[in-house]
Parts: structure tokens; C-alpha cells; sequence
């Protein structure tokens, strides 16, 4: 059974949201990654509207899990959500580290951007909303496009 996976990737506007330390090629260009302490020697920090963060270097997701995305509106309101379909593996394995995150951060990293960074509160494995403001249509339209896109590149050679 597929799974769904809810983020509300806010395109912020305001500097200091670049994220130069994080690879963003190729399945890449969407990322899920898992804080650390302030002790890990290979930790990479990303800064964004959340503040400074350390996060392992290596994604929990990549577009290489992703199987749709679509976009869904906030009820009544001109926001919207970017929603994903996981892989079975991509379900499992974000259950299995959320597991192991709870009281941490959990970041989105798309194309290059720390965009959100939510702590963890349960595991995840069905609908991951983040908090925040929901997009506007132009811009998730956009984001959905993107990703759609990308998902039928987003294999190893690219």
C-alpha cells in the first residue's frame, strides 16, 4: 500500500534560507533529513525561518521515494498543500527514523533550500503535515510541476 506524505513546502522569500552545503541533483533536489546532536562529527547545518539546525547528511527521502505528487487545498481557505506518494520502502524506512526522531527536527530541503523543519511528535509513516502557512495556488502549482517532472528523472544516472 502506497502512503501518503503531506509537506507544506514554503517557498520563503527572505535571505538566508540557502542551503550550499546540501547536494541538490538529481533525486536530490527534494531531501528529508534527520537532526543531530551538537556532538556529530559529520553533521551538515542548514539554516532557515526555524534558525540553524544540524542534520545528518544523508536524506531519510529523495524524489527516488516519491511516487506522485499532487496538490491539496487548505478547506476553505487559497492555500495548499504539496502532498506526496511514498514508495512502500520510503513509508517504511520514514516510520522506522521518525521512530528514533521524536522531540527532533525533521527537515525539507527543495532545490537547495531548507524550507521547514518540524519537530517530530510521533512516528510518521501516513499524512506528514508540516506546520506553517500554506502556499499559494501559483506557487504549489509550480512546485507540483517541478517535482512531477523530476519524478520521471529522479533515477540513479541523473
Amino acid at each position: 500500500m502506497r502512503t501518503t506524505l503531506t509537506f507544506l513546502l514554503l517557498l520563503l522569500a527572505s535571505a538566508g534560507h540557502t542551503v550550499a552545503q546540501v547536494d541538490s541533483s538529481g533525486a536530490r533536489h527534494l531531501q528529508v533529513l534527520a537532526e543531530v546532536g551538537a556532538d556529530s562529527a559529520n553533521a551538515v547545518s542548514l539554516t532557515g525561518s526555524c534558525g540553524t539546525v544540524l542534520f545528518r547528511p544523508d536524506p531519510i527521502l529523495t524524489l527516488d521515494d516519491v511516487t506522485e505528487v499532487a496538490m491539496e487545498q487548505q478547506g476553505t481557505s487559497d492555500g495548499y498543500f504539496v502532498v506526496l506518494r511514498l514508495t512502500d520502502d520510503g513509508s517504511l524506512r520514514l516510520r522506522q527514523e521518525t521512530e528514533q526522531l521524536i522531540g527532533r527536527r525533521l527537515g525539507v530541503v527543495y532545490a537547495g533550500e531548507l524550507k521547514v523543519a518540524p519537530f517530530v511528535q510521533t512516528p510518521i509513516d501516513s499524512r506528514f503535515p508540516l506546520n506553517g502557512i500554506p502556499m499559494p495556488l501559483a506557487e504549489a502549482e509550480a512546485v507540483t510541476a517541478d517535482l512531477n517532472v523530476r519524478i520521471g528523472a529522479a533515477d540513479p544516472d541523473s
